[in-house]
């Protein structure tokens, strides 16, 4: 009997399979069920979902079949994965793949089989839901097999979920750990924090100095550009280190949500944002362009806005690859709102990366596992109150828009 080649992306398969923490796990409804109604619906005796371990297939949801997993080697599915869609056998017997096979010779006598991929968002298959039958059978119409996939992709629906599921009891996990942490050690971690930031500012000082003579080498100016940043960002980065531990002692270990009365001044900001990422956009072969024409003014905390937009223009250096990157801002027509855009000219966000900025809990466990600053983005948008829209074309590239409510000094001042 001879053995299914291993896949090609085999090893990231396992590693996929592996995060969706569902392998031994116990029945779940939800599985039983699908299970249920795909035998009910072809009318065959056993139906099962089956995930394709390193050594094995283990059978989430099974009906009538005892066993609870068998070797990989005898495995049918086995051969699935290497399929673009259905495989689909309607003679054991006939086929040297599996004629030896002891789902076939032994007392289950396979005689039919059918196996749709369950697909992950990465497109890796992780296993099948499948049908046999102890019967020669007539192929499945072309209404059947797009049934079959259906229901495989609610399958795959499901898989999302638990993985979701188990990531977010890790995720509360590790912050009841971390605020236990933070609780403990805060008193000694501002000073783990400032002792470095501020010697980083000082060396930046020294750079600065020694590249401000006044010489016209052009070398001189790029470093002196250089220590500009390097200043910039340790300002930023010290600045956001206060106000986290502030904020956590003020609040014993929880991060102020509440920063109503705070405003943040759009032009400096942007042209802060501008100043540090230049550099690393002309490294890349990019550009970074700030447009904004007058003086804005929004309601939030200034410190929260400019890590979003640090997120989102990084984001966009690393995915876009080309082209230039916009920062602008702009009124409503109504002058109540600010919506401040970032934007490339890059491949397009794709839709999975793009749930990353919407408000529906995640479910693919890939991104839960990568989401990395754009959840940062979405998770401040909602701290600040501030609405979050994305537009993406493939081809033509990304728009993020932050909208946000406007504050005009010149009417408080009134």
């Amino acid at each position: 009997m001879p053995a299914a080649p291993l896949p090609l992306n085999e090893a990231a398969r396992l590693a996929a399979l592996r995060r969706y923490g569902i392998l031994d796990s116990e029945s779940s409804p939800a599985f039983d069920a699908l299970t249920r109604l795909a035998a009910r619906l072809f009318d065959v005796p056993v139906a099962v979902v089956s995930l394709v371990d390193e050594d094995r297939q283990w059978f989430k949801a099974r009906v009538g079949m005892d066993a609870c997993q068998t070797p990989r080697d005898h495995a049918f599915c086995a051969w699935a994965l290497l399929e673009p869609d259905i495989l689909e056998v309607l003679d054991p017997l006939g086929d040297p793949r599996f004629a030896d096979n002891p789902l076939v010779t032994g007392d289950m006598r396979v005689r039919y089989y059918a196996g749709a991929p369950l697909i992950n968002p990465d497109g890796l298959v992780m296993g099948t839901l499948c049908l046999f039958d102890t019967r020669l059978r007539p192929a499945l119409s072309e209404q059947q097999r797009e049934t079959l996939r259906t229901l495989a992709d609610a399958v795959m629906g499901e898989l999302n979920q638990h993985a979701a599921r188990l990531q977010s009891d890790l995720a509360l996990s590790a912050a009841r750990d971390l605020n236990t942490l933070a609780r403990e050690r805060l008193s000694g971690l501002a000073d783990s924090f400032n002792t470095p930031l501020t010697a980083l500012l000082g060396y930046g000082q020294l750079l600065y100095s020694a590249t401000h003579t006044g010489s016209s080498d052009p070398k001189l100016e790029t470093l002196g550009r250089y220590a500009d940043a390097i200043q910039s960002a340790g300002k930023s980065l010290l600045e956001l280190v206060n106000t986290t531990l502030e904020a956590m002692r003020a609040h014993h270990g929880s991060i102020d949500q509440n920063n109503a009365g705070s405003v943040a001044n759009l032009h400096s900001l942007l042209d802060e944002v501008h100043t540090l990422t230049a550099p690393l956009a002309e490294q890349r072969g990019m550009t970074m362009r700030l447009s904004l024409t007058s003086p804005l003014w929004v309601k939030g905390d200034p410190v929260r806005l400019k890590q979003m937009v640090l997120a989102l223009v990084a984001n966009a250096l690393k995915h876009a690859g080309r082209g230039v990157i916009d920062l602008n801002a702009h009124p409503s027509d109504d002058g109540r709102t600010i919506t401040l855009t970032v934007s490339d000219q890059g491949p397009g966000l794709p839709p999975a990366m793009a749930s990353l900025l919407n408000p529906a809990p995640l479910t693919d466990p890939a991104l839960l596992a990568h989401r990395g600053g754009l959840t940062v983005v979405r998770t401040m948008a909602a701290m600040q109150g501030f609405g979050l829209a994305v537009t993406s074309t493939p081809g033509i590239g990304c728009m993020v828009q932050i909208n946000a409510r406007r504050h005009q000094p010149e009417l408080v001042s009134a």
